[in-house]
């Protein structure tokens, strides 16, 4: 298998990489189409100029996290307002009672205080305050016979019971209510962490309710900034709660925590422990009448935001959102037990306690904003991206949905090239341009132009003068100008600088140096040896080559020129004029001559062929 030299690849290669691309535009003149282009395109840059000063993209969002978020037990003793009441629940317990689908039975009997470790349990960022108490309590002798003395902690839980292996042995069940959980006071501590690198760990910045000094901690260190942070209290509604009296907390009031009863936080959510879970699930089954029943959990949404038309004077807002979360809800069961041993017997007392009550939990979020050069970039592309929509739209429109005036605009738009199918429009435009050298030479239609008849600089010089007539006469060029002018154009045509002037075939080169066929290009993709010697992958993709070749292989003639041997006198001495070479005369002094002056454009008047340069012709005879 045969490949291109190396050498080859390698100047095709810097032909089309050391290059500036520039990109090139049709435009198509079309009011209706413009003006709905036009407008689209307002609309939308007005669109994104609210949008950038509504949502300020030129700040980095970067989301919270909870950096200490717990809850504390306040003692209430002491607390005003507080009091040992007998509600409904204690004193009507049985209108609790309710028979799940999978047989457990809830029948609270009575009342009973917790002690303080009791009523609230605390867990990191949880709080959990009984409501409704399963327990069994039981005793037990391992070894041994029973005797009286051993059957008063039975007689105290009413009732001794024997084992049947003759060990001694009760228990007692027992269901009821917890009194006043709702009285429970509960405070609630919070503070966030927010990474605003974008993930780098570069600049960390950490704040709460617990002191006025914020932490921000850098890569080369940690420094401590003021910091006041407001906290308000919100329902799902958006409505604003009061929590221990007040609804708006500031750094000063909430650095003991934002303190409130239980039934706060209940209210706070829309819902009461003796309120019905039926109403607030749309009657689903499985629920029980009362909240103080099955229990019910409390979710604490703390969203903290540095930029909010509420902060005021504060650096910080937390918006806590209280929501109440409907279903059954309970601790998971605990098991105490204590064995005493007493010679050669063991006393053992157990409990198995299940708890359903309220649950405060919390959730972290919220909008910490920072300015960014990351996201001012990333903003400008993509409403870069977004303003070309409605123009490939309208491309759309103008290329395929307005029937034969869409067709014309593809034609206008695609270039279209194939080897076979146009080779001959591009062996037309050469011989047009060879037809225009023909006529700026004064009209030279029936003798060969080839290596006989040369343009000269001067005649260069008296065709730009007609080109710019208009600014001749208004004054906006002179003649020194057109002098300059035509050198720079009489040079670039020359194929070879030496040549005394511009042939036919450095003209037609010059009009065909950017079309795809030019004589270069015509010549080797014809020679045969540059198809024989491809290698079979490059043979593979000319197949147009291939068929223009077969092709001309099958033609059945050709053109060849025959000078007649009885020609006339006056064809035979207007033949040896036409073997010397001929060049128009010098109008304007060459600039590039030793003096390097220029000299005055006088226009040239070219004569028509006179009688004897008539005489001059080509026979051509197609060979059939």
């Amino acid at each position: 298998m045969k490949f291109p030299k190396f050498h080859g690849l390698l100047l095709h290669a810097a032909d089309d990489l050391l290059v500036v691309s520039i990109p090139q535009r049709l435009v198509v003149q079309n009011r209706p189409l413009a003006v709905t282009l036009w407008s689209v395109q307002i609309a939308l840059l007005i669109s994104m100029m609210v949008y950038i000063f509504t949502w300020q993209v030129w700040l980095q969002s970067h989301t919270p996290t909870a950096s200490i978020v717990e809850f504390t037990a306040v003692d209430a003793a002491g607390e005003e307002g507080f009091t040992n009441q007998q509600s409904k629940h204690c004193d009507s317990p049985h209108a609790y009672w309710y028979n799940h689908s999978t047989g457990l039975a809830f029948m609270p009997q009575t009342c009973e205080e917790l002690s303080a470790f009791e009523a609230v349990r605390l867990q990191g960022g949880h709080a959990f305050i009984p409501t409704n108490v399963r327990e069994r309590l039981s005793w037990v002798q391992v070894g041994g016979t029973c005797n009286k003395e051993d059957n008063v902690p039975c007689t105290t839980m009413l009732g001794p019971k024997a084992s049947t292996s003759g060990n001694c042995g009760c228990s007692l069940d027992r269901a009821f209510f917890a009194k006043n959980p709702e009285q429970q006071q509960i405070a609630l501590h919070h503070s966030f962490t927010v990474d605003a690198s974008h993930h780098q760990r570069d600049r960390i910045v950490s704040a709460g309710t617990v002191s006025n000094k914020g932490l921000q901690v850098r890569k080369h260190g940690s420094e401590e900034f003021k910091h006041e942070m407001l906290t308000l209290v919100r329902n799902v509604h958006g409505s604003t709660c009061t929590i221990g009296g007040r609804s708006t907390w500031t750094q000063d009031k909430a650095m003991h925590g934002i303190v409130g009863t239980l039934a706060d936080w209940l209210v706070c959510s829309g819902i009461s422990l003796d309120g019905n879970p039926g109403v607030h699930v749309g009657g689903e089954k499985n629920v029980a009448s009362h909240f103080r029943t099955m229990g019910v959990t409390l979710q604490l949404t703390l969203s903290y935001h540095n930029r909010h038309a509420q902060l005021g004077t504060h650096d910080t807002l937390c918006e806590v959102t209280v929501e109440s979360k409907v279903r059954w809800t309970a601790q998971p069961a605990t098991h105490d037990q204590v064995a005493i041993p007493r010679g050669n017997r063991t006393l053992k007392a157990e409990r198995w306690r299940h708890e359903h009550g309220v649950l405060l939990s919390t959730v972290v979020t919220g909008d910490y904003r920072v300015f960014s050069w990351n996201t001012i970039i990333v903003t400008v592309v993509e409403l870069f991206v977004l303003f070309q929509i409605p123009p490939f739209f309208i491309q759309l429109i103008a290329l395929y949905g307005l029937g034969t005036l869409s067709e014309m605009y593809r034609r206008v738009r695609e270039k279209k090239l194939n080897i076979y199918s146009h080779f001959h429009c591009g062996i037309a435009r050469m011989m047009v341009a060879e037809i225009g050298f023909r006529g700026l030479l004064g009209g030279i239609w029936k003798t060969s132009t080839a290596g006989s008849f040369r343009m000269s600089r001067a005649h260069v010089a008296n065709h730009m003068r007609e080109l710019f007539f208009v600014e001749f006469k208004n004054g906006t060029m002179t003649d020194e100008d057109l002098a300059r002018i035509s050198g720079v154009v009489y040079s670039h045509l020359l194929a070879n600088p030496s040549s005394r002037g511009i042939t036919c075939r450095d003209f037609v080169e010059a009009c065909t140096h950017e079309d795809a066929f030019n004589f270069r290009l015509v010549t080797r993709i014809l020679k045969d040896q540059d198809l024989e010697r491809a290698s079979p992958i490059q043979r593979m993709f000319m197949q147009n080559v291939s068929q223009l070749r077969h092709s001309m292989s099958e033609g059945t003639g050709s053109f060849q020129i025959d000078m007649s041997e009885d020609l006339d006198d006056c064809s035979r001495e207007v033949t040896e004029t036409v073997g010397e070479e001929r060049e128009l005369p010098q109008a304007v002094p060459d600039l590039h001559s030793p003096t390097g002056k220029g000299g005055v454009v006088k226009p040239l008047v070219l004569a028509p062929p006179t009688a004897r340069e008539n005489c001059i012709h080509l026979e051509t005879t197609l060979l059939q």
